[in-house]
Protein backbone atom coordinates (compact mmCIF):
# COMPACT_ATOMS: atom_id res chain seq x y z
CA UNK A 1 0.00 0.00 0.00
CA UNK A 2 2.88 2.30 -0.81
CA UNK A 3 2.62 5.31 -3.10
CA UNK A 4 6.02 6.88 -2.83
CA UNK A 5 7.09 8.51 -6.10
CA UNK A 6 10.47 10.15 -5.58
CA UNK A 7 12.42 7.01 -6.43
CA UNK A 8 13.69 6.88 -10.05
CA UNK A 9 12.85 3.20 -9.98
CA UNK A 10 9.14 3.90 -9.95
CA UNK A 11 8.77 7.57 -10.81
CA UNK A 12 7.38 6.71 -14.23
CA UNK A 13 4.92 4.28 -12.73
CA UNK A 14 3.43 5.62 -9.54
CA UNK A 15 2.08 2.23 -8.50
CA UNK A 16 4.96 -0.13 -7.71
CA UNK A 17 2.68 -3.08 -6.98
CA UNK A 18 1.27 -2.99 -10.50
CA UNK A 19 3.97 -5.40 -11.72
CA UNK A 20 2.91 -8.09 -9.24
CA UNK A 21 -0.75 -7.59 -10.16
CA UNK A 22 -0.05 -7.88 -13.89
CA UNK A 23 2.15 -10.95 -13.37
CA UNK A 24 -0.55 -12.74 -11.44
CA UNK A 25 -3.03 -11.88 -14.20
CA UNK A 26 -0.66 -13.06 -16.93
CA UNK A 27 0.00 -16.26 -14.98
CA UNK A 28 -3.69 -16.98 -14.62
CA UNK A 29 -4.52 -16.18 -18.25
CA UNK A 30 -1.23 -16.98 -19.93
CA UNK A 31 -1.32 -19.60 -22.64
CA UNK A 32 2.31 -19.53 -23.75
CA UNK A 33 5.75 -19.61 -22.18
CA UNK A 34 6.79 -16.13 -23.49
CA UNK A 35 3.63 -14.60 -22.01
CA UNK A 36 4.35 -16.18 -18.62
CA UNK A 37 7.96 -14.96 -18.76
CA UNK A 38 6.78 -11.45 -19.60
CA UNK A 39 4.49 -11.52 -16.58
CA UNK A 40 7.34 -12.84 -14.43
CA UNK A 41 9.58 -9.95 -15.51
CA UNK A 42 6.86 -7.46 -14.60
CA UNK A 43 6.51 -9.19 -11.25
CA UNK A 44 10.23 -8.84 -10.63
CA UNK A 45 10.10 -5.12 -11.42
CA UNK A 46 7.06 -4.53 -9.21
CA UNK A 47 8.30 -6.65 -6.31
CA UNK A 48 11.77 -5.14 -6.48
CA UNK A 49 10.37 -1.60 -6.42
CA UNK A 50 8.12 -2.34 -3.43
CA UNK A 51 11.01 -4.00 -1.59
CA UNK A 52 12.97 -0.75 -1.73
CA UNK A 53 10.16 1.82 -1.62
CA UNK A 54 8.24 0.16 1.22
CA UNK A 55 10.97 0.43 3.88
CA UNK A 56 11.92 3.90 2.60
CA UNK A 57 8.34 5.15 2.90
CA UNK A 58 7.94 3.68 6.39
CA UNK A 59 11.23 5.19 7.49
CA UNK A 60 10.12 8.67 6.39
CA UNK A 61 6.59 8.74 7.81
CA UNK A 62 7.18 7.04 11.17
CA UNK A 63 8.25 8.81 14.35
CA UNK A 64 11.57 7.57 15.79
CA UNK A 65 9.90 5.78 18.74
CA UNK A 66 7.93 3.38 16.52
CA UNK A 67 9.87 3.45 13.24
CA UNK A 68 11.56 0.12 13.93
CA UNK A 69 8.31 -1.64 14.84
CA UNK A 70 6.55 -0.34 11.73
CA UNK A 71 9.54 -1.30 9.60
CA UNK A 72 9.41 -4.83 11.03
CA UNK A 73 5.80 -5.12 9.85
CA UNK A 74 7.06 -5.19 6.26
CA UNK A 75 8.80 -8.61 6.57
CA UNK A 76 5.87 -9.81 8.70
CA UNK A 77 3.60 -9.33 5.72
CA UNK A 78 6.13 -11.11 3.47
CA UNK A 79 6.09 -14.10 5.83
CA UNK A 80 2.28 -14.08 6.01
CA UNK A 81 2.16 -14.02 2.21
CA UNK A 82 4.54 -16.97 1.96
CA UNK A 83 2.51 -19.05 4.40
CA UNK A 84 -0.70 -18.07 2.60
CA UNK A 85 0.63 -19.25 -0.77
CA UNK A 86 2.24 -22.40 0.67
CA UNK A 87 -1.05 -23.27 2.34
CA UNK A 88 -3.04 -22.72 -0.84
CA UNK A 89 -0.50 -24.71 -2.84
CA UNK A 90 -1.07 -27.77 -0.64
CA UNK A 91 -4.79 -27.88 -1.49
CA UNK A 92 -5.00 -26.19 -4.90
CA UNK A 93 -3.25 -28.09 -7.64
CA UNK A 94 -4.04 -25.75 -10.54
CA UNK A 95 -1.37 -23.09 -10.86
CA UNK A 96 -3.78 -20.91 -12.86
CA UNK A 97 -6.29 -20.81 -10.01
CA UNK A 98 -3.48 -20.20 -7.53
CA UNK A 99 -2.19 -17.30 -9.63
CA UNK A 100 -5.68 -15.81 -9.95
CA UNK A 101 -6.18 -15.93 -6.16
CA UNK A 102 -2.73 -14.42 -5.63
CA UNK A 103 -3.75 -11.44 -7.80
CA UNK A 104 -6.38 -10.39 -5.24
CA UNK A 105 -4.00 -8.78 -2.68
CA UNK A 106 -2.21 -6.89 -5.47
CA UNK A 107 -5.52 -5.52 -6.77
CA UNK A 108 -6.54 -4.43 -3.26
CA UNK A 109 -3.14 -2.76 -2.79
CA UNK A 110 -3.55 -0.98 -6.13
CA UNK A 111 -6.88 0.47 -5.01
CA UNK A 112 -5.77 1.40 -1.49
CA UNK A 113 -2.76 3.34 -2.75
CA UNK A 114 -5.07 6.06 -4.07
CA UNK A 115 -6.21 6.76 -0.49
CA UNK A 116 -2.72 6.78 1.00
CA UNK A 117 -0.89 9.97 1.98
CA UNK A 118 2.50 10.91 0.61
CA UNK A 119 5.66 11.09 2.70
CA UNK A 120 6.14 14.59 4.19
CA UNK A 121 9.76 14.53 3.04
CA UNK A 122 8.70 13.83 -0.53
CA UNK A 123 6.14 16.66 -0.46
CA UNK A 124 8.77 19.10 0.82
CA UNK A 125 11.12 17.99 -1.95
CA UNK A 126 8.36 18.93 -4.42
CA UNK A 127 7.84 22.33 -2.70
CA UNK A 128 4.37 21.34 -1.50
CA UNK A 129 5.00 22.60 2.03
CA UNK A 130 1.41 23.01 3.19
CA UNK A 131 0.56 19.46 2.11
CA UNK A 132 3.74 18.24 3.79
CA UNK A 133 2.77 19.84 7.11
CA UNK A 134 -0.74 18.38 6.85
CA UNK A 135 0.70 14.94 6.08
CA UNK A 136 3.10 15.17 9.03
CA UNK A 137 0.26 16.24 11.32
CA UNK A 138 -1.82 13.32 10.03
CA UNK A 139 0.92 10.79 10.76
CA UNK A 140 1.74 12.24 14.21
CA UNK A 141 -1.86 12.80 15.34
CA UNK A 142 -4.05 15.90 15.40
CA UNK A 143 -3.05 16.87 18.97
CA UNK A 144 0.70 16.57 18.43
CA UNK A 145 2.80 19.72 17.95
CA UNK A 146 4.80 19.12 14.76
CA UNK A 147 6.26 22.64 14.45
CA UNK A 148 9.80 21.82 15.57
CA UNK A 149 9.97 18.55 13.66
CA UNK A 150 8.60 20.18 10.52
CA UNK A 151 11.13 23.03 10.61
CA UNK A 152 14.00 20.56 11.07
CA UNK A 153 12.67 18.33 8.30
CA UNK A 154 12.15 21.30 5.98
CA UNK A 155 15.69 22.58 6.48
CA UNK A 156 17.09 19.08 5.95
CA UNK A 157 15.09 18.31 2.80
CA UNK A 158 15.41 21.80 1.29
CA UNK A 159 19.17 21.42 1.38
CA UNK A 160 18.97 17.95 -0.14
CA UNK A 161 16.56 19.27 -2.77
CA UNK A 162 19.38 21.33 -4.26
CA UNK A 163 21.09 18.09 -5.21
CA UNK A 164 20.09 15.68 -7.95
CA UNK A 165 20.26 12.08 -6.79
CA UNK A 166 22.63 10.11 -9.00
CA UNK A 167 25.07 7.25 -8.77
CA UNK A 168 27.78 9.87 -8.26
CA UNK A 169 26.10 10.90 -5.01
CA UNK A 170 26.57 7.36 -3.71
CA UNK A 171 30.33 7.87 -4.00
CA UNK A 172 30.26 10.66 -1.43
CA UNK A 173 31.57 9.43 1.95
CA UNK A 174 28.36 10.23 3.85
CA UNK A 175 26.36 8.19 1.28
CA UNK A 176 28.82 5.43 0.49
CA UNK A 177 29.19 4.13 4.05
CA UNK A 178 25.46 3.66 4.82
CA UNK A 179 24.90 2.24 1.33
CA UNK A 180 27.77 -0.21 1.84
CA UNK A 181 26.36 -1.24 5.23
CA UNK A 182 22.92 -1.90 3.73
CA UNK A 183 24.37 -3.86 0.80
CA UNK A 184 26.55 -5.96 3.10
CA UNK A 185 23.64 -6.79 5.42
CA UNK A 186 21.55 -7.79 2.38
CA UNK A 187 24.44 -9.94 1.15
CA UNK A 188 24.91 -11.68 4.50
CA UNK A 189 21.16 -12.27 4.72
CA UNK A 190 21.39 -14.36 1.56
CA UNK A 191 24.72 -16.13 2.06
CA UNK A 192 23.72 -17.17 5.57
CA UNK A 193 21.61 -19.85 3.86
CA UNK A 194 18.18 -18.23 4.16
CA UNK A 195 16.95 -18.82 0.59
CA UNK A 196 18.37 -22.35 -0.01
CA UNK A 197 17.14 -23.48 3.42
CA UNK A 198 13.60 -22.31 2.64
CA UNK A 199 13.62 -23.77 -0.87
CA UNK A 200 15.11 -27.11 0.22
CA UNK A 201 13.42 -27.75 3.56
CA UNK A 202 11.96 -31.05 2.40
CA UNK A 203 15.34 -32.16 1.07
CA UNK A 204 17.04 -31.25 4.35
CA UNK A 205 14.53 -33.23 6.41
CA UNK A 206 14.68 -36.19 4.03
CA UNK A 207 18.47 -36.31 4.31
CA UNK A 208 18.30 -35.93 8.08
CA UNK A 209 16.15 -39.09 8.33
CA UNK A 210 14.62 -37.89 11.58
CA UNK A 211 11.52 -40.03 11.33
CA UNK A 212 9.35 -36.90 11.41
CA UNK A 213 7.08 -36.40 8.41
CA UNK A 214 8.61 -33.81 6.05
CA UNK A 215 5.34 -31.93 5.44
CA UNK A 216 4.72 -31.60 9.18
CA UNK A 217 8.26 -30.34 9.78
CA UNK A 218 7.88 -27.76 7.01
CA UNK A 219 4.62 -26.47 8.51
CA UNK A 220 6.32 -26.13 11.91
CA UNK A 221 9.10 -24.05 10.33
CA UNK A 222 6.52 -21.83 8.58
CA UNK A 223 4.72 -21.15 11.86
CA UNK A 224 8.03 -20.41 13.60
CA UNK A 225 8.90 -17.90 10.87
CA UNK A 226 5.62 -16.06 11.33
CA UNK A 227 5.70 -16.07 15.14
CA UNK A 228 9.25 -14.73 15.43
CA UNK A 229 8.78 -12.14 12.69
CA UNK A 230 5.90 -10.86 14.83
CA UNK A 231 8.18 -10.99 17.88
CA UNK A 232 10.65 -8.73 16.06
CA UNK A 233 7.97 -6.02 15.84
CA UNK A 234 7.98 -5.72 19.62
CA UNK A 235 11.74 -6.13 20.02
CA UNK A 236 13.25 -3.85 17.40
CA UNK A 237 12.41 -0.56 19.17
CA UNK A 238 13.18 -1.95 22.63
CA UNK A 239 16.53 -3.66 22.18
CA UNK A 240 17.68 -1.87 19.01
CA UNK A 241 18.70 -2.92 15.52
CA UNK A 242 22.36 -3.63 16.26
CA UNK A 243 21.69 -5.96 19.18
CA UNK A 244 19.07 -7.85 17.15
CA UNK A 245 21.58 -8.36 14.33
CA UNK A 246 24.26 -9.55 16.77
CA UNK A 247 21.96 -11.94 18.64
CA UNK A 248 20.35 -13.19 15.44
CA UNK A 249 23.62 -13.97 13.64
CA UNK A 250 25.01 -15.65 16.79
CA UNK A 251 22.08 -18.06 17.13
CA UNK A 252 22.02 -18.69 13.37
CA UNK A 253 25.72 -19.53 13.40
CA UNK A 254 25.42 -21.96 16.31
CA UNK A 255 22.28 -23.59 14.87
CA UNK A 256 23.88 -24.26 11.49
CA UNK A 257 27.08 -25.49 13.13
CA UNK A 258 25.07 -27.97 15.21
CA UNK A 259 23.05 -29.04 12.15
CA UNK A 260 26.30 -29.61 10.27
CA UNK A 261 27.61 -31.68 13.18
CA UNK A 262 24.47 -33.85 13.05
CA UNK A 263 24.94 -34.53 9.34
CA UNK A 264 28.59 -35.37 9.97
CA UNK A 265 27.68 -37.87 12.70
CA UNK A 266 24.87 -39.28 10.52
CA UNK A 267 27.39 -39.94 7.79
CA UNK A 268 29.39 -42.05 10.24
CA UNK A 269 26.35 -43.93 11.57
CA UNK A 270 22.93 -42.89 10.30
CA UNK A 271 21.07 -45.38 12.49
CA UNK A 272 22.79 -44.17 15.66
CA UNK A 273 22.23 -40.51 14.76
CA UNK A 274 18.56 -41.09 14.01
CA UNK A 275 17.89 -43.02 17.21
CA UNK A 276 19.95 -40.78 19.49
CA UNK A 277 19.73 -37.34 17.90
CA UNK A 278 16.65 -37.57 15.70
CA UNK A 279 15.21 -34.49 17.38
CA UNK A 280 18.24 -32.33 16.62
CA UNK A 281 17.74 -31.27 12.95
CA UNK A 282 14.23 -29.91 13.50
CA UNK A 283 15.32 -28.19 16.73
CA UNK A 284 18.34 -26.61 15.02
CA UNK A 285 16.25 -25.38 12.11
CA UNK A 286 13.57 -23.98 14.44
CA UNK A 287 16.28 -21.99 16.25
CA UNK A 288 17.82 -20.89 12.94
CA UNK A 289 14.56 -19.59 11.46
CA UNK A 290 13.48 -18.10 14.79
CA UNK A 291 16.72 -16.09 14.96
CA UNK A 292 16.59 -15.18 11.28
CA UNK A 293 13.03 -13.86 11.42
CA UNK A 294 13.47 -12.11 14.77
CA UNK A 295 16.60 -10.29 13.65
CA UNK A 296 18.36 -10.37 10.32
CA UNK A 297 15.31 -10.68 8.07
CA UNK A 298 13.36 -7.64 9.34
CA UNK A 299 16.34 -5.46 10.28
CA UNK A 300 17.76 -5.49 6.74
CA UNK A 301 14.63 -3.68 5.52
CA UNK A 302 14.60 -1.28 8.46
CA UNK A 303 18.19 -0.23 7.79
CA UNK A 304 17.40 0.61 4.16
CA UNK A 305 14.67 2.95 5.34
CA UNK A 306 16.80 4.54 8.07
CA UNK A 307 20.39 4.84 6.92
CA UNK A 308 19.92 6.33 3.46
CA UNK A 309 18.99 9.95 2.80
CA UNK A 310 16.15 10.76 0.36
CA UNK A 311 18.37 11.85 -2.54
CA UNK A 312 20.10 8.46 -2.79
CA UNK A 313 17.33 6.05 -1.78
CA UNK A 314 15.98 5.80 -5.30
CA UNK A 315 19.45 5.38 -6.81
CA UNK A 316 20.36 2.78 -4.20
CA UNK A 317 17.19 0.85 -4.97
CA UNK A 318 18.51 -0.72 -8.15
CA UNK A 319 21.81 -1.58 -6.46
CA UNK A 320 20.14 -3.23 -3.46
CA UNK A 321 17.85 -5.28 -5.69
CA UNK A 322 20.87 -6.38 -7.74
CA UNK A 323 22.93 -7.34 -4.66
CA UNK A 324 20.09 -9.26 -3.02
CA UNK A 325 18.93 -10.97 -6.23
CA UNK A 326 22.37 -11.99 -7.49
CA UNK A 327 23.60 -13.25 -4.12
CA UNK A 328 20.31 -15.09 -3.52
CA UNK A 329 20.46 -16.64 -7.01
CA UNK A 330 24.08 -17.74 -6.65
CA UNK A 331 23.51 -19.22 -3.18
CA UNK A 332 20.39 -21.05 -4.35
CA UNK A 333 21.89 -22.65 -7.45
CA UNK A 334 25.08 -23.57 -5.57
CA UNK A 335 23.21 -25.49 -2.86
CA UNK A 336 23.14 -28.89 -4.60
CA UNK A 337 26.67 -28.62 -6.08
CA UNK A 338 27.99 -27.72 -2.62
CA UNK A 339 26.21 -30.68 -1.07
CA UNK A 340 27.69 -32.99 -3.70
CA UNK A 341 31.17 -31.52 -3.24
CA UNK A 342 31.49 -31.10 0.54
CA UNK A 343 28.42 -32.92 1.85
CA UNK A 344 25.48 -31.66 3.87
CA UNK A 345 27.67 -31.06 6.93
CA UNK A 346 30.16 -29.00 4.92
CA UNK A 347 27.38 -26.92 3.36
CA UNK A 348 25.88 -26.10 6.74
CA UNK A 349 29.28 -25.28 8.21
CA UNK A 350 29.91 -22.93 5.29
CA UNK A 351 26.64 -21.09 6.02
CA UNK A 352 27.59 -21.03 9.71
CA UNK A 353 30.90 -19.40 8.81
CA UNK A 354 29.02 -16.75 6.81
CA UNK A 355 26.85 -16.10 9.87
CA UNK A 356 30.03 -15.68 11.93
CA UNK A 357 31.25 -13.05 9.47
CA UNK A 358 27.84 -11.37 9.68
CA UNK A 359 28.18 -11.33 13.47
CA UNK A 360 31.58 -9.64 13.30
CA UNK A 361 30.32 -7.11 10.76
CA UNK A 362 27.31 -6.28 12.95
CA UNK A 363 29.47 -5.77 16.02
CA UNK A 364 32.18 -3.70 14.34
CA UNK A 365 30.45 -1.73 11.57
CA UNK A 366 26.66 -1.44 11.92
CA UNK A 367 25.57 1.62 13.96
CA UNK A 368 22.63 1.69 16.36
CA UNK A 369 19.77 3.89 15.12
CA UNK A 370 17.13 3.19 17.76
CA UNK A 371 15.31 6.35 18.80
CA UNK A 372 17.21 8.62 16.39
CA UNK A 373 15.62 10.95 13.87
CA UNK A 374 16.49 10.66 10.18
CA UNK A 375 18.42 13.93 10.48
CA UNK A 376 20.49 12.62 13.41
CA UNK A 377 21.33 9.44 11.51
CA UNK A 378 22.42 11.48 8.49
CA UNK A 379 24.54 13.66 10.78
CA UNK A 380 26.25 10.55 12.21
CA UNK A 381 27.49 9.65 8.72
CA UNK A 382 28.76 13.20 8.20
CA UNK A 383 26.05 14.46 5.86
CA UNK A 384 26.62 18.25 5.63
CA UNK A 385 22.88 18.79 5.04
CA UNK A 386 21.93 17.30 8.40
CA UNK A 387 21.55 19.51 11.47
CA UNK A 388 23.32 18.37 14.63
CA UNK A 389 21.22 19.61 17.54
CA UNK A 390 23.14 19.16 20.73
CA UNK A 391 25.74 17.12 18.88
CA UNK A 392 23.42 14.09 18.89
CA UNK A 393 23.99 11.36 16.37
CA UNK A 394 23.46 7.67 15.91
CA UNK A 395 25.51 5.69 18.36
CA UNK A 396 27.98 3.03 17.40
CA UNK A 397 27.10 0.64 20.17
Amino acid sequence: MMRRRDSPLIERDQKPSKGTQIFATFSALGTSFPLLMFGRILNGIGTGAVTVVGPAYIGEIASPSIRGSLGACFPVMITVGNIFVFGLGSVIFSWRILAAISATPAVLCFICMFFNKESPQFLIMKARHQEAREALQYFRGKDHDVSEEFVSMQAFVDDLNQKNGSFRDLLLPHSMKPAAICCTVLFFSQVSGMTPMILNLRTVFEEASTGIQEDFSTIIIGVVELVFTLVSVGLVDRVGRKLLLVASSTVMCLSLAVLGAYFYLAQQSQEWARETLGWLPLTALILYFAALNAGFFPVQYILIGELLTPEVKGVFGSISIMVSSISGFVVSISFEPMQNAIGSYGTNWFYAFMCLLALLFSVIVVPETKGRTMQEIASYFGNPSAPTPGGTGATQS
